[in-house]
């Protein structure tokens, strides 16, 4: 973890391909938007601060307003979004807790970005993280089945969001 660490800083995290802008420090707990516009919870310490010279980033996150558009992405693009849980500082309940936010939170933003549909990683467990997305969905009228098997084994729902147009709510 580098000393530079603040709200819009870049980073990179730790033993995985994320790279993201820092939207939110609270304590030890840092919450980054990836490059997807997907947001993130990470420790402080799983994080490498790029600095000025070493910015990989620029390429790769939105742009700020008076910058120049990018250019529009595939409207069938199906982002992906692993909810596994990376760390031992939290208690059971607690994880669930962050791992049902951050599905919300996701969910909310491919809606907004009116993406087709969106692939969800639970992994292969007891399905309690499972079942609640289910029941989330489900309230929600939100259509969804298995993603597919070749790719994502079972541990994966995908999630179709053609008509969706109102925020859900967990």
């Amino acid at each position: 973890m580098c000393k530079t660490l603040q709200i819009g800083s870049r980073v990179s995290v730790l033993n995985d391909t994320i790279k993201g802008k820092v939207t939110a420090i609270q304590g030890d707990s840092v919450i980054i938007e990836d490059v997807y516009g997907f947001e993130r919870i990470y420790q402080k310490k799983e994080l490498i601060v790029y600095g000025a010279g070493l910015d990989l980033m620029d390429s790769q996150l939105p742009l700020q307003k008076n910058q120049a558009k990018k250019p529009k992405k595939s409207k069938e693009f199906a982002g992906v979004v692993d909810l596994h849980y990376r760390g031992n500082y939290m208690k059971p309940a607690q994880i669930l807790e962050d791992q049902l936010r951050v599905f919300v939170n996701s969910l909310n933003i491919a809606i907004a970005k009116k993406q087709p549909q969106i692939i969800f990683i639970h992994g292969e467990g007891s399905g309690v993280l499972r079942t609640n997305i289910e029941k989330i969905l489900r309230k929600n009228k939100i259509s969804f089945s298995d993603a597919p098997y070749h790719t994502y084994g079972q541990g994966a729902v995908e999630v179709y969001l053609r008509g969706v147009k109102k925020r859900i709510k967990p």
